[in-house]
């Protein structure tokens, strides 16, 4: 890419703490092997970074998750606006031509907050916002009312959302959130002053849309999938255990998975880690918790999986383990309002079950007949199995990074 001389990606931590992390780092490493200088730019000490492209030159502020700062002022005083992330960030920045590189942001409310934007916006410099979850627009992140257990449809940062307790905590941390919102769109105006977005989904853009500028531009570039490629599918009839892979938390739905699977006493397998685990373990004796895994790991246990459930309570962005089973032949049961429901064809390559509704759920994995699994993974491997590569994710990363550097020209 003559064009671009440099790219920053930035994000949170240069591990894989969730599937942006992964996108994030695997997005840096193939840019590295294009041949474009790459900075990953992270707020964690990288310590245990997965970045292996030694051409990737890593950048940490070092520091830790806000939420989990021992000094609690300190943390949330970060999590407003991290000044040492601003300063780090312009050093970088100040090294570079904002007419040769673009600035791409995959996360910043764990660690490095939206003082980066401030940094790239007064240096001049694009950049390109992809949008893996709904911070952009939720001070949540999830259009979800945890107090509750279900979605949330109030216009985010209006009067009905502020006074509405949606944290999984507490009020008193909805108005850190509402703050650091504030201070995001007001402040820093990143609704106002970003000029390019990448939703990962129709499903997110769609929810998306209406808290975009008009003139914003937008690109649906859905993640990609990096799993070896196959020439047969996952015979899943074959096999017993339901399987779930994600992180341990409320909104997932672990809780509905474990219940429903022990309930109707099926075969169950967990991958992932979150703060629900210890209770979990002690609670559900008959489903195997795994921990997590890494990725070729994580393939090993879906292709010993009957099916795939995705419980999530909340929208989801995308999906990405859905994609993964399905791309292997292994149906996906999927709760109804995620992103990983538009993915199911109902019947054809798996099942879509009413969100939080275990007597369902429970019905939708005793329909999973040999039969009916074998029908549903033959479909899901001949629709999704050369779907969501790598190479294609890289040429639209490409072509839109061109399309910035042409226009800031």
């Amino acid at each position: 890419m003559k064009e671009i001389k440099s790219v920053v990606i930035v994000n949170d931590f240069a591990y894989t703490q969730g599937g942006a992390s992964r996108i994030a780092i695997d997005t840096a490493e193939m840019l590295a092997e294009a041949g474009l200088k790459v900075f990953f730019f992270c707020g964690d000490s990288a310590n245990n970074s997965e970045l292996r492209n030694k051409d990737v030159t890593i950048v940490s502020t070092g520091q830790n998750e806000n939420l989990k700062n021992k000094n609690k002022f300190v943390g949330a005083k970060n999590g407003i606006y991290n000044n040492l992330a601003k300063k780090r960030l312009k050093q970088l920045l100040s090294t570079l031509s904002p007419s040769e590189t673009v600035v791409h942001v995959h996360g910043w409310t764990k660690i490095l907050s939206s003082s980066i934007f401030d940094a790239a916006f007064e240096l001049n410099f694009s950049v390109v916002l992809t949008l893996h979850d709904y911070f952009f627009a939720c001070p949540n992140g999830g259009f979800y009312i945890y107090p509750d257990n279900k979605p949330c449809c109030l216009r985010a940062m209006g009067m009905k959302c502020r006074v509405k307790n949606c944290d999984s905590r507490c009020y008193a941390m909805k108005l850190y959130r509402l703050l650091r919102q504030d201070v995001q769109n007001k402040i820093v105006k990143l609704p106002q002053k970003i000029k390019y977005v990448i939703t990962v989904s129709a499903y997110s853009e769609e929810i998306l849309k209406e808290y975009f500028r008009k003139d914003v531009y937008v690109e649906r570039i859905e993640n990609y999938v990096d799993m070896p490629s196959r020439n047969e599918r996952v015979t899943a009839e074959r096999n017993k255990p339901f399987l779930f892979v994600g992180r341990l938390e409320v909104g997932k739905g672990i809780e509905l998975f474990c219940d429903a699977v022990s309930s109707a006493g099926l075969p169950g397998v967990v991958i992932g880690d979150g703060s629900l685990a210890k209770d979990l373990k002690e609670k559900y004796k008959d489903i195997d918790f795994l921990g997590w895994k890494e990725k070729d790991d994580i393939y090993k246990n879906m292709e010993k999986a009957r099916c795939l459930i995705f419980p999530s309570l909340w929208h989801e962005t995308m999906g990405l383990t859905a994609v993964e089973a399905l791309k292997a032949g292994v149906p996906v049961i999927a709760s109804e309002g995620t992103a990983a429901a538009g993915l199911v064809a109902n019947n054809k390559n798996g099942y879509i079950f009413k969100r939080a509704n275990r007597e369902d759920l429970i019905m939708k994995m005793k329909m999973c007949s040999d039969e009916n699994v074998e029908r549903m993974s033959t479909e899901a491997f001949l629709a999704y199995r050369n779907k969501y590569d790598k190479r294609g994710y890289r040429k639209k990363i490409e072509r839109l990074y061109k399309k910035i550097i042409r226009e800031i020209r």
